[in-house]
């Protein structure tokens, strides 16, 4: 009887250290580059490898959390958003990469290129080439 009582005592400590909502897993990591949210990862966004992988000519870079932003051509919403209070969230470090990505990591993009975020819609970046010209991409997200 001792035992069974002591075994209910451990499930239900578990249970309420498990739950506490004071949790550290959703906390930002010291090094991120934004001050803003950045786009979330979950179980269901695509992975880089699957989208390089289903998207011909794959035109994308990874941000934190493993997201993939991928290059909005044909997308006239994120065209349209005003970018002139947009934060520089990153810049890309690595370029022409086909497997292995981290962040800041770039299909096309050039190494060197300034990455900024949208200040309201988290979802949505633009990267400014050398020339000045404008790209618009939006983060993958699924759920």
């Amino acid at each position: 009887m001792k035992k069974l009582l002591f075994i209910m005592i451990l499930w239900s400590l578990f249970i309420l250290i498990s739950c506490n909502e004071n949790s550290t897993i959703n906390e930002p990591l010291e090094n991120e580059t934004s001050k803003q949210e950045v786009a979330t990862w979950n179980p269901w966004n695509p992975t880089p490898e699957e989208v390089y992988n289903n998207l011909e000519n794959a035109d994308f870079f990874v941000i934190e959390n493993n997201v993939v932003c991928v290059r909005q051509a044909d997308n006239d919403w994120v065209q349209n958003l005003d970018f002139n209070e947009a934060e520089k969230v990153g810049e890309i470090k690595r370029s022409e990469i086909h497997k292995d990505w981290e962040i800041w990591d770039a299909t096309i993009l050039k190494v060197g290129t300034e990455i900024f975020m949208h200040t309201q819609r988290h979802e949505a970046y633009m990267a400014i080439l050398e020339n000045g010209e404008k790209i618009y991409y939006c983060a993958w997200l699924e759920g």
